[in-house]
């Protein structure tokens, strides 16, 4: 395959297992059996294509009743530091913020891959994907592939990436 340029950072949300399994008249637990099977093979394809980095996103807060907490937690880190003292608001912008990120030492993702067919986020690195290119598959998480992810990633090199620039 042709790949022009490789993400630095993939970000990818394994949606699926549990269709996936009903389809095979399976429980559940056999479709997440195998979605760890999938991971196993995924990550290693991402390191030897070059990502440096691959966050996955294994369960949706939203199943388990989980309030969305991430920016929630940094707002409460920010906001305790200037009650205190130990900040000025002043000094609050995008950069600050993103400092205390629990993902602050990490680059922001370049390419964000759901399986499943489900065009949404649900609430996975909010503040982090504002500027990720998002692809959406089909394919239910076990059965993603090497080739799967390749042509996520060719499709990604493929895109002229503004940051929400204007370019005229």
């Amino acid at each position: 395959m042709d790949i022009i340029k490789i993400s630095k950072h993939i970000a990818i949300m394994m949606d699926g297992n549990g269709r996936w399994a009903k389809r095979k008249f399976m429980p559940r637990t056999f479709g997440h059996r195998q979605g760890i099977k999938t991971l196993e093979n995924i990550c290693k394809d991402t390191y030897d294509l070059g990502v440096e980095y691959l966050t996955i996103y294994a369960f949706s807060t939203e199943n388990w009743s989980r309030p969305k907490d991430e920016i929630i937690r940094t707002t409460k880190k920010i906001a305790l530091k200037c009650l205190n003292n130990k900040l000025d608001v002043s000094r609050i912008n995008e950069d600050l913020f993103a400092s205390y990120m629990d993902t602050c030492d990490i680059p922001e993702p370049d390419l964000f891959i759901r399986t499943g067919g489900e065009k949404r986020l649900s609430n996975f690195l909010l503040w982090e994907m504002a500027y990720t290119e998002l692809y959406f598959v089909d394919v239910l998480w076990p059965d993603f592939k090497k080739d799967d992810l390749e042509k996520a990633i060719y499709d990604f090199s493929k895109r002229d990436r503004r940051y929400g620039n204007v370019i005229e």
